[in-house]
């Protein structure tokens, strides 16, 4: 954000900088899940400090190209989709630049343009040469992390016919585009049903008998607590206003970018407007293109390619308000703080919504995301005793694992009887044991993901033996 406002401060006001970067530490992904993913957030710093050497004044020409290769090859080892995107950012404005070189040259020629009025660069060939050739030896040769991005634009071309279908999009691009529901859109009946047609395709080894697992019925509870009770005067209004707030920022993003474009002579260096609009074409490939969205966050490019288009916000508004500038102060405020404290939870909470993670420890995301002490040392023990066998364990969990176990375990990432096989181990994690909740991944079936229901305690103290519980939580034998 502090990058932001140091590059802004170049081409706008220094209030329109400082309400631009608000504007990028604003959103939920910033607020939440960025602080835990700790690799992308070093990422993006030097993915920004690329931009603040690339675009200063001050710095000597070699010193800056110097600096750029270090900061670009620690944003490279850092994160490798930060990577990619950044390097297809890199790539396509040196392309925009060079054709566009041509065109000033056509100009000269014909007398339209004086040669001391030509664009200034600062991306050569010899920098994007080395951010590539580097880039290819981490990510294809040390790394092997190319084969991800490789079947994705495979599977993506062969898909290419369902660009408009809504299953092969990711929940968050079907927000944006379609709006969220503040309702959880499933029932117990649906989760049911979607249990039945999954078990038709998914017989577990030496499962336990029917009258065995009909002890247990499944149904959907909230994932989170509620701290302060729901109040429908006031969450539908607030809900629907953050809605409004929502996707005029998109319009902005939008038409302030093509604004920059029109008139980068004039507001911007010509190298920056390019990467806005690629910025903005990117998200819209993101968006529009099939399969992609799944295996790629989409907040993630959200996130970094806002670094741009919080410029192009920021323009729009002030050229759509250009002759309201107290207004116009005052208004982008209003919908910037809107917008963030939204996003932080500040107004839905206290209307009755769930509890965000950056502010009470309690919630959806944090029953799903926080690790507990207990579970870490569970975990450990499984990695010690379990011989190979299956374990039956949650979703959530099944995160946990890859983080602080082993990740190549013989995971069944679900705990419902009629899944469940006799010599499975069943892993209960702290909230299956202490609130009795219980998390599947079902995007398939449900727009929200992840569905929270009952966990099935009454069918595994009946049917399996308790081998190991440290109070916070437990396995099952």
């Amino acid at each position: 954000s502090l990058t932001i406002f140091l590059i802004f401060r170049r081409y706008i006001p220094t209030v329109l900088s400082f309400m631009a970067s608000f504007l990028y530490f604003g959103t939920g992904y910033f607020n939440s899940i960025f602080s835990v993913t700790l690799r992308q957030e070093i990422a993006f710093t030097f993915f920004g400090f690329m931009l603040l050497v690339l675009f200063s004044k001050e710095i000597n020409p070699k010193v800056k190209n110097l600096l750029f290769v270090i900061f670009g090859f620690s944003m490279i080892v850092s994160h490798y989709s930060t990577a990619y995107i950044a390097l297809a950012i890199f790539l396509l404005t040196y392309i925009c630049i060079f054709f566009y070189k041509r065109y000033e040259k056509l100009k000269v020629k014909k007398g339209k343009l004086k040669p001391d009025q030509k664009g200034q660069f600062y991306l050569t060939g010899a920098l994007i040469l080395l951010l590539l050739l580097f880039g290819f030896l981490w990510l294809t040769q040390l790394t092997d992390t190319s084969n991800g991005i490789i079947s994705t634009i495979k599977t993506t071309f062969e898909n290419i016919r369902s660009t408009f279908s809504y299953d092969l999009k990711q929940s968050s691009v079907k927000s944006a585009l379609f709006g969220q529901s503040k309702v959880d859109t499933y029932t117990t009946k649906e989760l049911k049903d979607y249990m039945n047609e999954t078990k038709s395709s998914f017989i577990p080894s030496n499962p336990y008998p029917e009258q065995q697992t009909q002890i247990y019925s499944p149904k959907i509870i909230a994932g989170g607590e509620i701290i302060y009770p729901e109040n429908k005067n006031l969450i539908y209004p607030l809900f629907y206003l953050y809605q409004f707030i929502k996707y005029l920022i998109i319009l902005s993003f939008i038409w302030g970018s093509l604004f920059i474009y029109l008139n980068r002579e004039k507001i911007v260096n010509k190298e920056f407007s390019f990467m806005v609009i690629l910025s903005v074409i990117l998200m819209f490939l993101i968006i529009l293109l099939p399969f992609v969205s799944k295996v790629y966050n989409f907040e993630r490019l959200f996130q970094q390619c806002l670094i741009f288009l919080s410029f192009s916000s920021i323009i729009f508004f002030q050229k759509i308000m250009k002759n309201f500038k107290k207004t116009f102060i005052f208004f982008t405020i209003f919908v910037y703080l809107g917008y963030s404290f939204f996003n932080l939870g500040i107004l839905l909470n206290y209307s009755g919504g769930d509890p965000t993670l950056n502010l009470y420890n309690q919630g959806f995301t944090y029953n799903g995301h926080y690790s507990h002490t207990e579970e870490i040392n569970s975990i450990n023990w499984i990695n010690q005793n379990n011989h190979q066998k299956i374990i039956n364990m949650d979703f959530y969990s099944g995160l946990k694992f890859y983080a602080f176990g082993n990740p190549m375990i013989n995971q069944d990432k679900k705990i419902v009887p009629i899944f469940i096989s006799r010599e499975a181990y069943i892993y209960s994690n702290y909230v299956n044991k202490i609130k009795k909740i219980n998390y599947w991944d079902a995007r398939e079936k449900f727009n929200g993901g992840v569905v929270s229901f009952n966990f099935p305690t009454e069918f595994l103290n009946e049917n399996k033996n308790k081998i190991y519980n440290n109070g916070g939580s437990e396995i099952f034998k």
